[in-house]
């Protein structure tokens, strides 16, 4: 009854202002609408999402819609942004509410609580820009607002499907389908919005954990979805020793990987199964009540809640019970492994020792995933030049290894191979690969130079991002494309020499490197994209590429910019490219740019741009009141 009476005074508020509009007495329906989605208070218990705007699929014909273009749909409960050419079951507006239902009825946790007493969540912009072509609209939207947001992109299955903190979740476009055993995504993810907007984030392990076990439950319970996805087979397998006194460091070394969805799955069966939901619930209050500065807490206080909130004996008791249901989890008993896990004659899938330097046999050929994964007891390893492939995450997280030498015999880097191995000083790579691959070496933050051999074309993302040490890097002759962020946060990297076979750079590439003062850049970059160079706040001059076309959104936002000269043959500048550059004095704008972002100079409040009289320059000048100087 209370969910209809809202409804009904929800249309007749609309009436009204549709009436005024019409006497002209208020702006615009869009203005209206757009007012209704900043000031309408998401509700605080379970109820049907209100349509309200963008998007509207209650009259179209058959099962699914097939967008045309970047849309959106507004509810009262969340905002759903659609990429170009997503196919949307027509029922969409019911099918979430209905799987927000089932995640409020499992868990107990509401998306929308009264202890949430400030504005925490800030949209998903970045996600915006990343996937659509034109986010401004969606912007407008997203912001300032406590809905969740549902982003879906048209990437095939290279986005796959992530929460963005306590925002929303960001899917590829078959994940919206709800069937096929493709639901499990949603469940999954609008799981980790409810756990973050009722808590603090309590490490990977229980994160996953809690999103598993209960995707688990939902599924099992479900008669709407028809989804099929078996929780018990995905995540079979787990190929860690499990014991009572090692149990403890063993969750705590676990930070990365599958692994964390394995054990994460594991350790809630026991908790609800032994403790209950309240007592789960009582440990993320005291852990949430204990750290408040909205990073993730210390282990120390996870591990201290836990045990005071479930048992003192909690670590243990978790490592009896599991090895008495390894059947019920589809794992084995790894006790008579050894020290070494090879199958099928050459592939090391585990590595059980506890040696400081480990020498891989010479039988091996295929280092699998995540073989060495969190394994702080290693220092130095020896790889044998059998070896020709190391798989993702292969030594992830071994946070006291310090040296590193991949023999040439190894053609494939998988990755995030070295993600995390905060110790690593020294790294050689094998001369024989071709790709970086992603997060290969991510946080790496002891690394101080690397040396990228011949022969390698491309960069994925993120290659060394957080490699805060790094201060000399060479690239190759031979590299073609330098991937987003594949630099971000290097903050001690000084300079850098980018060769001329690169044509492309991705976004965020140099992002916040600090003590970046000198970057040459290849004459064949016909585009700078975004972020670029944002905050690299100790670069005074730079030589833009001659047959530069296009500046992207915030490219030297936030950097040490002193003058800068743009090339003739740029005809755009985007958003935001040189706002709040403190120290940038001079601009040279050609007459080819006939396009400039509207905050393009914001916050950079000492710039004079020079031009040609009569150029788009001057006018863009006038118009954003700053300073023009004439050239010949």
């Amino acid at each position: 009854m209370r969910c209809r009476e809202k409804v009904v005074r929800y249309l007749i508020i609309v009436i009204m202002f549709l009436a005024l509009t019409v006497q002209g007495i208020v702006p615009s329906t869009t203005a209206v609408v757009n007012a209704a989605i900043d000031r309408y208070s998401p509700p605080k218990d379970s109820e049907k999402a209100i349509y309200l705007s963008g998007l509207k699929l209650d009259k179209m014909k058959g099962t699914y819609y097939t967008t045309k273009k970047e849309e959106y749909i507004v509810t009262s409960r969340f905002i759903l942004y659609l990429d170009e050419g997503i196919e949307v079951p027509v029922n969409v507006i019911e099918l979430i509410n209905y799987t927000m239902d089932m995640v409020e009825k499992e868990t107990g946790y509401r998306f929308y609580v009264q202890h949430i007493n400030k504005k925490i969540y800030s949209g998903m912009t970045s996600e915006l820009d990343n996937y659509f072509t034109n986010a401004e609209k969606f912007k407008k939207i997203g912001g300032d607002h406590e809905k969740v947001e549902i982003v879906v992109a048209n990437q095939g299955g290279y986005v796959d499907a992530y929460s963005n903190d306590a925002n929303g979740i960001l899917l590829s476009g078959e994940y919206l389908q709800l069937s096929d055993g493709n639901g499990n995504a949603l469940i999954h993810e609008l799981l980790h919005v409810a756990w973050l907007r009722n808590g603090c984030y309590m490490g990977r392990v229980l994160c996953e954990g809690f999103a598993t076990y209960f995707t688990d439950c939902i599924i099992e319970k479900d008669k709407v979805l028809n989804c099929n996805f078996d929780s018990h087979d995905q995540l079979k397998n787990y190929d860690y020793l499990i014991s009572e006194d090692t149990m403890e460091e063993h969750f705590t070394a676990m930070t990365a990987g599958q692994s964390n969805y394995q054990l994460g799955f594991r350790l809630m069966h026991f908790i609800i199964e032994e403790y209950g939901m309240a007592a789960y619930r009582k440990v993320h209050k005291k852990v949430s009540e204990a750290w408040t500065d909205g990073t993730e807490p210390p282990m120390k206080i996870l591990i201290s809640a836990m045990k005071s909130q479930l048992s003192e004996d909690f670590f243990e008791a978790f490592a009896i019970w599991h090895n008495k249901n390894l059947d019920r989890f589809g794992d084995t008993d790894i006790a008579a492994r050894g020290e070494w896990y090879i199958e099928f004659g050459s592939y090391l899938t585990r590595y059980y020792g506890s040696a400081s330097h480990a020498v891989i046999p010479d039988t091996v050929t295929n280092i699998q995933p995540e073989a060495f994964n969190a394994n702080n007891r290693l220092v130095t390893v020896e790889i044998p030049d059998t070896v020709t492939s190391i798989g993702g995450g292969a030594f992830i997280n071994c946070l006291n290894l310090s040296k590193i030498i991949i023999p040439d015999s190894v053609t494939d880097l998988y990755t995030d191979v070295f993600n995390g191995c905060t110790g690593l000083k020294s790294a050689v790579l094998s001369k024989n690969i071709k790709i970086l691959r992603a997060n290969l070496f991510w946080g790496c933050s002891s690394l101080k130079e690397i040396l990228i051999p011949e022969g390698v074309t491309e960069m994925d993302g993120c290659v060394f991002t957080n490699c805060t040490a790094l201060k000399t890097v060479t690239l190759p002759s031979t590299l073609q494309n330098i991937g987003t962020s594949s630099f971000f946060g290097c903050s001690g990297l000084e300079t850098i020499v980018v060769p001329d076979s690169v044509i492309s750079i991705g976004q965020s590439a140099f992002s916040d490197c600090t003590k970046l003062k000198n970057i040459t850049l290849s004459e064949n970059i016909t585009v700078l994209d975004n972020y670029v160079l944002m905050k690299s706040t100790s670069l005074k001059n730079i030589v833009l590429p001659p047959n530069l076309t296009t500046i992207g959104d915030y490219t030297f936002n936030r950097s040490g910019l002193t003058t800068i000269k743009i090339p003739g043959k740029v005809t755009q500048i985007g958003n935001g490219a040189f706002a709040y550059c403190d120290n940038l004095k001079k601009v040279e704008i050609p007459s080819s740019v006939k396009s400039i972002g509207a905050d393009a100079f914001i916050g950079s409040t000492n710039i004079i741009i020079y031009g040609k009289k009569g150029s788009y320059a001057e006018t863009y000048a006038k118009q954003n009141s700053i300073k023009f100087s004439a050239i010949k």
